[in-house]
């Protein structure tokens, strides 16, 4: 057990979750804030991720509470299968969950890897738990798939709002032809920061959406659509070449 700045009591424990397959250990992580357990992101039953996997392995923890309240906790772990367990260590606090990818404001969601022929895309999360007593604005960073992170976010929100709330990004400018991965963090109206979280649980380096560039027609024409009506109904098309320096106007007269 750790006590944060409030003087709240933290826990962290070992058990199993109902209905896991297969049975696995994990590490749940809660505090309590005078009249609640609340469990913190990435605890056992909040996006959390297996711990021993052998009902067997004894998995010792123990817990310290950092000048942000978060929770970091060291344990024995034998995922690796080895003959004796690892170390592991994570810190358990606020952060962006919900993470989302969309092709635009109010547009249709990204499956991961897919591609959009815009240069554009809307990214949206939300600060999770009721651990960040003020308002948070959501960051985002931007890559190229394969290139590191740097830690600096390359666009965020607009305006500071309560936890809890949807927070939507736009990203603008990117390239054709280029795959893209990011990850979100949360920094609150004090200038406290989250733990970056990644997008869709890829590795390293794995594209999370791909800009594809506009496939041309065959004979360099593209009809770009009505561009006006005259007197008595009459339609004009416009059509433009997309290599060459010419354009076409067509009018289309009214019948009778």
């Amino acid at each position: 057990m750790a006590v944060d700045a409030a003087g709240n009591p933290v826990v962290s424990w070992r058990g199993m979750l109902a209905g896991s397959s297969p049975p696995a250990f994990f590490v749940f992580v809660r505090r309590w804030d005078g009249g609640t357990w609340m469990e913190y992101p990435g605890s056992a039953q909040n996006g959390g991720i297996p711990q021993a996997t052998r009902p067997d392995q004894y998995a010792p923890q123990k817990i310290i509470v950092d000048s942000l309240d978060r929770a970091v906790v060291a344990w024995h772990d034998d995922r690796a299968g080895g003959v004796l367990p690892e170390v592991y260590a994570r810190r358990f606090g606020w952060r962006p969950t919900d993470l989302g990818q969309f092709f635009g404001p109010g547009g249709a969601p990204i499956a991961l890897g897919q591609a959009t022929l815009q240069t554009s895309v809307m990214l949206q999360g939300r600060i999770s738990g009721n651990l960040l007593p003020r308002d948070g604005r959501l960051q985002i960073e931007v890559v190229p798939a394969g290139s590191a992170f740097t830690g600096r976010p390359t666009a965020e929100a607009a305006t500071y709002l309560p936890v809890g709330e949807l927070q939507t990004v736009a990203v603008s400018g990117l390239a054709w032809g280029v795959r893209y991965q990011w990850q979100a963090r949360v920094v609150d109206v004090g200038g406290q920061v989250s733990d970056w979280v990644p997008f869709g649980g890829n590795p390293a380096g794995q594209t999370d959406f791909a800009i594809q560039r506009p496939k041309r027609h065959e004979n360099n024409e593209h009809i770009c659509g009505v561009s006006g009506a005259g007197a008595g109904g009459d339609i004009l098309l416009m059509g433009a070449g997309l290599l060459a320096a010419f354009s076409v106007v067509l009018l289309v007269r009214k019948a009778g």
